[in-house]
């Protein structure tokens, strides 16, 4: 069993959504047995927070549907998990200062490298309008399906 852990920001928005969006996808293919996921944040402040309600709305309109509640990063998660995915770089950053010296088996992905467009990050929606979050949606789709491709060659 491959895991796999989604990471932005805030764990309320990015990261949640492409929990439900891969769990579905693993759903629809009937690859439960192979593939399990999670997500957490790297914010100290977004610890049991709902998902943000614009994304959780965003989402449901596309039978995606997120039910996560936030959690923290922790360093035990680089042992825990097989991939650690972020959402942009800054979330990379953030999780190499969480790391630190500890040398889990968790190998750190960026979703960017499973988009059409390498150089595009997943941005946070959370201080824009719908549109940003149809456009994070949009991306996640396109990263998830891509990444559990990558995954089942693997």
């Amino acid at each position: 069993m491959k895991k796999i852990l989604f990471v932005c920001l805030g764990n309320i928005c990015r990261s949640p959504a492409a929990e439900a969006i891969f769990n579905a996808l693993v759903k629809k293919n009937g690859l439960e047995n192979r593939f399990s996921c999670d997500s957490s944040g790297t914010l100290r402040k977004s610890i049991a927070i709902p998902a943000e309600e614009r994304m959780v709305s965003a989402a449901k309109r596309r039978n995606i549907f997120i039910t996560h509640s936030s959690r923290l990063t922790q360093r035990q998660d680089f042992e825990k998990f097989d991939y650690i995915v972020a959402m942009d770089d800054n979330n990379v950053e953030n999780l190499e200062k969480i790391k630190g010296e500890f040398l889990g088996k968790a190998k750190i992905l960026k979703m960017a490298q499973f988009l059409e467009n390498k150089d595009v990050c997943v941005p946070d929606p959370y201080c824009g309008d719908i549109e940003d979050f149809e456009y994070a949606l949009d991306l996640l789709e396109i990263g998830c399906k891509n990444l559990l491709e990558y995954l089942r060659n693997l």
